[in-house]
């Protein structure tokens, strides 16, 4: 329900967003159907990347990461000197911003990352040991995405402290073929 609500409230302020029709009638559908499919995700950040195009920026894509069947898109943009950041963020906001967001924070997404830590369990523990965090060996997918995240950061998700002295990070996100972004809450 917490992701109807989501997309209820995403959808109210669509239009003063700046999002075009398009992606208006994706947050619809996905309202209907309950999540964003990575095609439509897809679809939003190549009309993104056109847009950006052809004002003369440089849209590319990076390697998809996560799960297969629901990836993290990962691109980058280019503003060359002269051009306003403001006409990608205009180009951002039409086509992709809100998608992004919800496909981010929809529950199917989620579920995904939390099948493919639970499928490489044993390599996350075995790099948080070479990280010198013991975790139970039945832990669950968020006690080892919080355990990534302290071995990652130096600090409990949630908590405001700054890392130890001394910290040295260590990214046990590779495990799992994930970045720390997916790990995330």
């Amino acid at each position: 329900m917490a992701f109807q609500e989501l997309l209820n409230g995403l959808l109210a302020t669509a239009a003063d967003d700046g999002a075009n029709a398009d992606q208006i009638a994706s947050l619809e559908a996905a309202r209907e159907v309950g999540a964003i499919t990575p095609e439509v995700m897809r679809q939003a950040l190549e009309n993104y990347g056109q847009c950006v195009a052809e004002l003369g920026m440089t849209y590319s894509w990076g390697d998809p990461t996560g799960p297969p069947d629901f990836p993290t898109f990962t691109f980058r943009v280019s503003v060359p000197t002269g051009i306003s950041n403001e006409l990608m963020d205009t180009c951002y906001a039409s086509h992709a911003r809100l998608l992004h967001t919800a496909y981010q924070l929809q529950p199917a997404l989620r579920e995904a990352q939390g099948r493919v830590i639970a499928e490489h369990r044993d390599a996350i523990i075995a790099c948080l040991a070479d990280a010198g965090t013991t975790i139970e060996p039945d832990a669950t997918v968020d006690e080892l995405r919080r355990a990534v995240m302290t071995a990652a950061t130096g600090v409990i998700p949630g908590e405001v402290d700054s890392p130890p002295p001394g910290f040295t990070p260590h990214d046990c996100t590779g495990a799992a073929g994930m970045t720390i972004r997916e790990f995330g809450y």
